[in-house]
């Protein structure tokens, strides 16, 4: 994920410490009982801010004494929790955590866990977009999930953990008026009575943070790079083609340049990029990375920030390799990833534009990070210590 740049890091004002009184040391948890493939169904009410949703996770036992699941859904209305080994189990949900037990002795490997569940404009995760000069009040237009670092447990029950990573088969539901954008490859489109479902599907494992969806009516860019992978761009309404265009243009030539510079094929099946108000960044969700519209304007507004967009679209892309198709397996290591997507932005300026534009970028970068130690706070960058995983 990038938000703002020089220094100016989300959640913390000058003279702000790091942590807040004695944080405690974090570890990947230890799975024994895990789900290993999500299958969706999300049925839009987009105008009234409601989803209706059901998912069943396929269950992997990595030992006989691993009956017991945790799976993180915050304020979420329940209504029905099933499992194909229905012998001795047992549910509780306390608004946070839908605690799912069975008895000793269960054989749960390749067995599921169904749960049906619905909830209205939830307050992290999912967002519903409001019209532009009404964006918070309904009647909704659209919806957009953004879930780093733990915030798709406002919308979906799941570990929403990096160390859990899952294969996806998503079907969408909604009006017809609206197009859906998801992870993985569209697999089916079918409009009958006024709706629309589409089925996507994502064979490669993505972490709760990475699944990506939305529901709108876009503007949209078509693009592919030499290979006929497609680059999509969507944006929101009003939002038009000619500035994604403008704003995403250099797409495929930084996609060929990666491929190049790390011998290896982008690692997954699409490239599409969504912009949408109130993202507040850019994020790498797994094949629908994200944008807020702030980035994407008028002509002159490009020529402003037309560099800034290429170096966080480099940025993302970098992320689907260090990040998304190699993850990390705790918060505690969300610098790595975030390391190695900002150190490909000089090295991508070096080798496409010179080496100074590189340079001058790397010690941009260095002057803010000495910046932010004198001015605001330091700690170790590899630290198990922290309030909150942002």
């Amino acid at each position: 994920m990038l938000g703002k740049r020089h220094g100016q890091t989300a959640g913390f004002m000058m003279g702000e410490s790091f942590s807040i009184g004695s944080p405690n040391r974090h570890y990947a948890p230890d799975f024994r009982l895990y789900p290993t493939h999500g299958d969706l169904e999300l049925r839009f009410e987009v105008e009234s801010g409601r989803l209706i949703g059901r998912v069943c996770w396929q269950l992997r036992q990595v030992e006989q004494g691993g009956i017991r699941l945790a799976l993180d859904a915050m304020d979420l209305s329940l209504s029905a929790v099933r499992t194909s080994a229905e012998d001795g189990f047992d549910y509780t949900y306390d608004g946070t955590s839908l605690q799912l037990e069975w008895a000793d002795g269960t054989s749960l490997d390749g067995q599921n866990v169904e749960i049906e569940w619905s909830v209205e404009n939830p307050r992290a995760g999912l967002y519903f977009i409001g019209k532009p000069e009404r964006r918070a009040l309904s009647p909704f237009e659209g919806v957009i999930t953004d879930h780093e670092t733990e915030r798709a447990r406002y919308w979906l029950p799941c570990v929403d953990h990096p160390a859990i990573r899952t294969s996806f088969s998503v079907t969408i539901y909604s009006a017809d008026a609206f197009r859906h954008l998801a992870l993985g490859l569209k697999i089916s489109e079918m409009v009958s009575e006024g709706q629309r479902c589409t089925s996507w599907e994502l064979k490669e494992p993505c972490p709760s943070y990475l699944a990506a969806f939305a529901v709108g009516v876009f503007a949209e860019f078509e693009m592919m790079n030499g290979e006929g992978k497609s680059l999509n761009v969507y944006g929101f309404h009003p939002m038009t083609a000619a500035q994604l265009e403008r704003a995403f243009s250099n797409t495929s030539g930084m996609m060929t340049w990666m491929e190049e510079r790390l011998e290896m094929k982008f690692p997954y099946p699409k490239y599409w990029q969504v912009v949408a108000p109130g993202i507040g960044g850019a994020m790498e969700n797994i094949s629908l990375t994200s944008w807020d519209e702030q980035f994407v304007g008028s002509e002159v507004d490009h020529e402003e920030i037309g560099w800034l967009v290429d170096i966080v679209n480099l940025h993302e892309m970098a992320h689907s390799y260090f990040g998304d198709a190699v993850v990390i397996r705790d918060f505690a290591h969300a610098w790595l990833k975030e390391g190695w997507a900002t150190y490909m932005e000089p090295v991508w300026l070096s080798e496409t534009v010179d080496v100074d534009a590189g340079l001058a970028l790397m010690q941009d970068d260095r002057l803010s990070y000495l910046t932010e130690t004198r001015t605001r706070y330091k700690r170790p960058i590899v630290t198990r210590y922290f309030d909150h995983s942002w």
